[in-house]
């Protein structure tokens, strides 16, 4: 068993080590610091070169867009033609709502072809109601069950020409 003076000398023994007294961090510090400030300044001159970029862009696509109101509308009086460079919007969207939807009321309350060449017509939505609900609406049958379109067609030629 050793002696008490032994277990001290062994103790302070360590203690003349002139090495550091505590443990190696995992990671430096200052390379991380300066890895983080060479990430900001990037970040800060990406932001800064995109916004000198997209505002000189906004200035010459509004000068552009300027220029093309200017031709459209020097122009003769006669209604501007619409140009893939400078789409015209909708002067009046609800008289063209207005416009649509009496076009479609004349469809529906009105007769008209469909297909002339096929016998198809439209007639008045009030009519064909009253029609399917007395049971005297046509019947439909289909003539081209199996035929392509230039069968069809070639069929038709020569039933005509009979």
């Amino acid at each position: 068993m050793p002696n008490k003076t032994q277990a001290q000398s062994n103790t302070f023994a360590h203690a003349n080590f002139s090495g550091p007294r505590h443990e190696q961090p995992d990671i430096n510090v200052r390379v991380v610091a300066a890895v983080l400030i060479v990430v900001a300044l990037s970040v800060i001159v990406v932001h800064v070169s995109l916004r000198w970029w997209l505002t000189d862009m906004n200035r010459a696509s509004a000068s552009k867009a300027t220029a093309e109101t200017t031709r459209v509308l020097s122009r003769s009086s006669s209604p501007a033609q619409p140009s893939a460079a400078f789409p015209i919007l909708q002067v009046s969207p609800e008289a063209d709502w207005q416009t649509y939807l009496e076009q479609e009321q004349q469809k529906l309350n009105g007769y008209g072809w469909i297909n002339s060449t096929a016998g198809l017509v439209r007639i008045p939505i009030q009519d064909a109601m009253e029609m399917i609900a007395s049971g005297t609406a046509p019947k439909w049958r289909s003539t081209n069950q199996s035929l392509s379109p230039v069968a069809l067609q070639q069929r038709r030629a020569q039933q005509q020409g009979r």
